[in-house]
């Protein structure tokens, strides 16, 4: 294992339709390990039953059906009001940074990308 003081975590950022699944493909070909923040995310939406439970709470219970979120009804949401948007952010993204944290204990790279 490799210790977190000595592990390189490289943040990949950029637009919808920038290139970084591409460019996450080309760290991956190269055998630097590769978190997908973006499908985590949806994941965890989807799984985390707790999640579930406090999105329910602030967007409505037509957010999921069957326990599986409406994704564009959510979009729609959140793409046109800047403090919900704000408000799944909140939710979802300290859930996503554990399961990177863990992720990142699992890694044997001395890089791993994100």
């Amino acid at each position: 294992m490799i210790s977190k003081k000595h592990q390189k975590r490289i943040g990949l950022t950029g637009g919808i339709g920038s290139g970084k699944t591409f460019v996450g493909a080309i760290f991956s070909k190269l055998d630097i390990p590769v978190f997908n923040a973006d499908l985590e995310a949806k994941k965890c939406m989807n799984e985390d039953k707790r999640l579930q439970q406090e999105i329910q709470n602030i967007f409505g219970e037509e957010i999921y059906k069957n326990g599986v979120l409406h994704n564009k009804v959510l979009s729609k949401i959140v793409f046109n009001d800047k403090q919900k948007l704000a408000k799944l952010n909140k939710l979802v993204h300290p859930v996503v940074k554990k399961i990177f944290e863990y992720w990142c204990t699992d890694q044997n790279s001395k890089i791993v990308i994100k």
